[in-house]
């Protein structure tokens, strides 16, 4: 009896409880609804684009920004006091209780200078704003005509709001006069609002609302297709993967499941820039299911994360011969004719023994002995030869295009954000991000490396020289003695290693092949050379140089 009495005081406080949270789900869902009707009447209503009328769009987009805000949203951030102690780029912001990650802000700067090398004015989705840095960002230096700037998390809706508003005054207040002011404040229309990012992209395919689409997501979650029904084609959709587990080859279970079936081949050089052609090729795939051309206007990855960002050209993709155009009413600039792209996904294979490295065809993954290293069998003297550790499927074409990232630069360097004399502003931009370079020299990273001639995977120099992994098996003949750059024992009892990096580049192309440094990675080297050219290269590197002394001394010089 004592058991029961003492029982029953905690189970009606469970009960209690229990209807409490049944209430508070009641009430969160009806703030939902009332939130999604007034989202529907913004995006489609007085505020929905008018290809034929920009200038009564402008105007009735502001009608809708004043007069759609829900009745139980938070209150206006001009009744509160806020501070804004952060700044990137010129953009004076407040984290709040909302996600930032400064490392991300070069992200942010790639984006919002594509937005500047669009034809016209975009309408941009912020799907998942966190703290509202990047619409703000959009608004007032992306040149853009409309920002929906949106955010599960109703703890940090008024941090956007405030954010972007203050933005906004900051940047009428810089106008040089009330003419510019004017003009500008027409093309920064925006809203605001508190749902579940599948929602808004639901809310938004019917009209296919916007022309970028920026989806700043965490881990490996998969948005691609739900994102791709609310892009206006052409249009372009920035996506973004921070699992590294699972996009270096070690989760392979997620890999799968997050990215259309892929396989990653873990802890092989240059995974990183597998990972990264993994996300394109899937979204390509997606893509091409929805009678959508995806193709990478940049891809950037960075360590710290680690992050994986690709920005896809969205363009529509029919079968024929230009009859269809008049029926979607666009011609060529909407739609094109299905080209060669289906021959840009496939597989990479490595070889553990020589680092040797190939495209793999489709035929070759199939059966036990699939796909072996064709540099250790021809070397091998009867030796069996190693198979290949194969990744993908993913994406073989060039990481960026060359035409958008040279608009870009132009851009970057109208903002002064990318010239030569800004390295000090740059770096303060940057903050202390570690192995992270400059804006200039990221887009001339991108610039060498949309050349189609490159391979689709890159070497890492310390994985070249390790055991002179490069010289062994050599098939080409008269090259092993060439490439004595990597034997021990030379100069002060020391192995030479690695030449210096650049340096090596340079050998390279003066053996006629193509060569650069890639952003994915300090030590990469993309090149089509086979290893015997390398190696060659890595010898007349050092003797260029003169020794470990000379290195030194040359790249002094040369800075």
């Amino acid at each position: 009896m004592a058991t029961a009495t003492a029982t029953r005081p905690a189970a009606v406080a469970s009960a209690s409880l229990a209807c409490r949270r049944r209430r508070g789900a009641r009430e969160d869902a009806r703030r939902r609804r009332c939130r999604r009707s007034a989202s529907r009447d913004l995006l489609f209503g007085k505020a929905s684009r008018d290809d034929d009328d920009a200038s009564d769009d402008a105007d009735a987009a502001s009608n809708a920004v004043a007069t759609t805000t829900p009745s139980d949203a938070s209150p206006s951030p001009s009744s509160l006091e806020f501070s804004f102690p952060q700044d990137e780029r010129g953009v004076r912001f407040a984290i709040g209780d909302a996600f930032y990650r400064r490392e991300s802000a070069q992200a942010r700067d790639l984006a919002v200078l594509l937005s500047r090398t669009l034809a016209s004015p975009p309408r941009v989705l912020d799907a998942m704003s966190g703290c509202g840095v990047r619409a703000a960002r959009y608004l007032t230096q992306g040149n853009v005509a409309f920002v929906h700037a949106n955010d599960a998390n109703p703890a940090v809706t008024r941090t956007i709001r405030a954010n972007i508003e203050s933005a906004v005054r900051a940047a009428d207040a810089d106008a040089d006069d009330d003419a510019r002011a004017a003009a500008t404040a027409t093309r920064r229309q925006h809203a605001v609002t508190c749902e579940d990012a599948r929602d808004v992209f639901a809310a938004s395919a019917s009209k296919s609302a916007f022309d970028v689409v920026d989806v700043d997501s965490f881990g490996s979650a998969d948005f691609v297709d739900a994102a791709l029904r609310c892009v206006r084609a052409p249009g372009h959709l920035y996506l973004t993967s921070s699992d590294g587990l699972a996009l270096s080859g070690k989760n392979p279970a997620r890999c799968a499941a997050a990215y259309g079936g892929a396989a990653i081949a873990p802890n092989v050089p240059g995974v990183n820039e597998h990972g990264l052609r993994v996300l394109i090729g899937h979204a390509v795939r997606v893509a091409r299911d929805r009678g959508l051309r995806a193709t990478p206007a940049f891809s950037l990855f960075h360590p710290h994360g680690p992050l994986f960002r690709v920005m896809l050209r969205i363009e529509r993709e029919v079968e024929g011969t230009g009859d269809e155009d008049e029926e979607n009413g666009g011609g060529a600039d909407v739609t094109l004719l299905r080209t060669e792209d289906d021959d840009k996904v496939g597989w990479i294979g490595q070889c553990a023994r020589c680092g040797d490295a190939r495209v793999v065809r489709a035929d070759e993954r199939l059966g036990a002995d699939s796909a072996p290293c064709r540099r250790c069998a021809a070397a091998g003297a009867g030796a069996e030869a190693p198979p290949l550790a194969i990744s993908g499927p993913m994406w073989l074409g060039p990481l960026h295009d060359r035409a958008t990232v040279d608009a870009m630069r132009r851009e970057a360097e109208i903002s002064s954000w990318a010239t030569t004399g800004d390295a000090d502003e740059d770096k303060a931009a940057r903050g202390k991000t570690k192995r992270q370079l400059s804006l200039s020299r990221l887009l001339d990273a991108f610039a060498l490396e949309s050349d189609a001639r490159l391979p689709p995977f890159h070497h890492r120099t310390d994985e070249l020289t390790r055991r002179g992994r490069c010289v062994s098996a050599s098939v080409s003949g008269g090259h092993v003695g060439d490439a004595r750059g990597f034997d021990r024992g030379r100069g002060r009892g020391r192995g030479r290693g690695a030449p210096p990096i650049d340096r090596w580049v340079e050998a390279l192309r003066d053996l006629g092949r193509i060569a650069c440094r890639t952003h994915v990675d300090p030590r990469g080297l993309a090149t089509d050379a086979g290893l015997d050219d390398i190696a060659v290269a890595a010898a007349r590197a050092w003797e260029g140089r003169g020794g470990r002394g000379g290195q030194k001394k040359t790249r002094r010089v040369s800075r």
